[in-house]
């Protein structure tokens, strides 16, 4: 019996030591996951993640939830976090840091590195330390090092069948974004496939990858090679290689719009016209965002191209995309896209353009 009652001592003990080594990994793994605590103004307090502050809105993950919390920036009276962070404010300047202070009004962050340092301004960088006002930030993202977290993007696509003259017509309008310390690269892709009996097909491809490198006082750099096809203005191929600069002259967390200008190089051939034409030409034009309207997310850009090697020749390319979130990561977007050339080749039309409805998930 003293031994049976020995064996049972000993296994209490083991299963004493098993708990408390299992509540000890269970709050380590809670205390990983869980790294930042937002206090609201309402004395409500959050424990979870903070993934970003864009466009005046806090994007927070929770553990209870599979969804992300959005909360208004205005809603937060501290955030404490033992992260760093990449920091955007309205005045050009971009850091990494931590947050060391913080309360309704203002941020202080302890300075790790200084990514972009604007000439104006009367802010105190090489001290180690910035006190800010909250009003002044446009953004805030996570300082993540690996290359997949710093990707973003959306898929959206549609589609129309009929039975009448067998009606097919696909349509997708998407893009991958690449975030960087000081750069950023987007690579986008709109397309539309249209079959219908006793018809000719319409197709239409646009294939656009973009890279912007981070200056002062708003400045950019931006180069852009371009793919365009479509049937309505019998384009087989239209590679377009832009080179330029830019400049924000609004850039706000609800509004953007920046210019741009700069030199393309074009080549195009065409389906009536089996030689290939090369020219150069003067580009500029805007881009807008209106990124916080309740729902709604607008974006839009308008080009010009005017003829350096071609007297007399000007092109034009426009979007415009207006997008409803309705669930978590899901959207409904109504996109259009309008291309003009006062010199088309012969038999095709001055302009085209494209008006697209599709679903869509953002990742």
């Amino acid at each position: 019996m003293e031994s049976l009652s020995l064996t049972f001592k000993q296994l209490f003990l083991k299963r004493r030591v098993f708990i408390f080594a299992f509540c000890i990994f269970s709050f380590s793994i809670a205390a990983q996951t869980n790294r930042d605590t937002l206090f609201l103004v309402n004395q409500d307090r959050l424990i979870g993640n903070l993934k970003e502050v864009s466009q005046g809105k806090v994007n927070f993950k929770v553990g209870y939830s599979e969804k992300n919390l959005l909360l208004n920036w205005d809603e937060v009276s501290r955030v404490s976090s033992i992260d760093d962070f990449f920091f955007t404010f309205k005045s050009g300047i971009r850091i990494r840091g931590l947050i060391v202070g913080s309360n309704r009004e203002s941020l202080k962050i302890q300075i790790l590195d200084v990514i972009l340092r604007p000439k104006r301004g009367n802010h105190d960088l090489d001290s180690g330390f910035i006190e800010i006002e909250k009003a002044q930030v446009v953004y805030i993202e996570r300082a993540e090092d690996t290359f997949f977290k710093r990707l973003d993007g959306e898929v959206s696509l549609g589609a129309n069948l009929a039975k009448a003259n067998k009606l097919r017509q696909f349509s997708a309008r998407s893009h991958l974004d690449y975030t960087g310390r000081w750069y950023g690269a987007s690579l986008s892709f709109n397309g539309l496939r249209s079959l219908q009996a006793e018809t000719e097909p319409i197709r239409r491809l646009d294939v656009g990858l973009t890279l912007v490198a981070l200056l002062r006082n708003e400045w950019y750099v931006i180069t852009r090679g371009s793919f365009l096809s479509n049937t309505e203005q019998l384009i087989d191929l239209r590679f377009d290689y832009k080179l330029g600069m830019g400049r924000y002259l609004i850039f706000q967390p609800k509004a953007k719009l920046s210019a741009q200008a700069g030199i393309n190089l074009n080549f195009e051939r065409f389906t009536a016209q089996p030689e290939e034409n090369r020219s150069t030409e003067l580009v500029y034009g805007v881009e807008i965002g209106f990124l916080d309207l309740g729902a709604f997310v607008i974006k839009g850009t308008v080009n010009g191209f005017s003829g350096l090697s071609t007297a007399g020749r000007f092109r034009s390319d426009s979007k415009l995309d207006i997008k409803y979130a309705f669930l978590d990561g899901f959207f409904l977007k109504l996109g259009t896209t309008f291309n003009y050339d006062n010199q088309a080749t012969e038999g095709a039309s001055n302009y085209d353009y494209i008006i697209q409805s599709t679903i869509g998930w953002s990742f």
